[in-house]
């Protein structure tokens, strides 16, 4: 499929996150359990999250480190930190981001167009990428989600971050989510201005593990 990828001037957007340094192969079955620790969280926090959606940040091109992630949901404000759940926030500044409307298993041709797309036009690249993940459609279960690549300044010196085997390694996948009982809405174009009728499912895997997954449902 085709991707339109924009610049977009992002503002700082406070999240709820555990975060992990991990590997490819052991993220499939980490990243449920970072999720859970934060609804259980928020479940214990009224009014912390109004309108959030689930997010993975990914710090990409450290040394000695596989996989750098953030998994959590946007909130409200900061907070003090609740045993490994931290206050973190999505970065403010110019990012490319385009916008994955296809299988969650094909997620990973979104970040390879954004990142091609930056190539082209010489726009260097921090390494710092995430997704958001926006409503499901309560009648079948289809999410968009938005995937942003963050740039570098002009006149920094950077160059762009490159790793050829990125695509490979993250993929998408997930089931249809449960049903709820509520009133039928359409999926929200804009991530994160609505509070969704429950979160988002989630999941990014790697190209040796493809599971379908069930994220914690709204209380």
């Amino acid at each position: 499929m085709g991707y339109d990828v924009t610049i977009e001037r992002t503002t700082e957007c406070p999240t709820a996150v555990v975060k992990a340094n991990t590997t490819w192969r052991e993220f499939p079955t980490l990243w449920r359990t970072l999720l859970d620790d934060v609804w259980a969280f928020l479940g214990s926090t009224p009014g912390l999250r109004t309108e959030g959606h689930n997010v993975m940040l990914y710090r990409n091109g450290l040394p000695e480190v596989e996989v750098a992630v953030e998994v959590g949901v946007q909130v409200t404000q900061s907070f003090e930190a609740a045993g490994r759940v931290v206050p973190s926030t999505l970065p403010a500044g110019e990012a490319a981001v385009t916008v994955h409307v296809g299988r969650p298993s094909e997620i990973g041709a979104a970040h390879e167009a954004v990142r091609a797309w930056c190539s082209a036009r010489r726009r260097a690249l921090t390494g710092v990428s995430w997704e958001i993940y926006g409503d499901p459609d309560p009648q079948t279960g289809h999410f968009d989600v938005a995937v942003y690549w963050q740039l570098a300044w002009p006149d920094t010196g950077r160059q762009t971050f490159r790793n050829p085997a990125f695509a490979d390694m993250v993929h998408g996948a997930c089931e249809n989510p449960a049903r709820k009982a509520a009133q039928p809405r359409r999926p929200s174009k804009r991530f994160g201005t609505r509070r969704p009728s429950q979160p988002p499912k989630l999941l990014t895997l790697t190209s040796q593990a493809s599971h379908f997954l069930r994220v914690r449902p709204t209380r």
